[in-house]
């Protein structure tokens, strides 16, 4: 994920570090899944 604050900060460098770390936490929330993506736990399998 370094990267993508790398690359965020480069192209927005008026942002603060604040800024910056809501900016990949909302990214990062918006490309993965809200359950986690991976497959049922086992309690939850019938």
């Amino acid at each position: 994920m370094a990267a993508l604050a790398r690359n965020l900060a480069l192209r927005n460098p008026a942002l603060s570090q604040r800024e910056l770390n809501y900016a990949v936490q909302m990214t990062i929330d918006r490309h993965l899944p809200a359950d986690g993506g991976g497959p049922p736990s086992r309690s939850m399998a019938t």
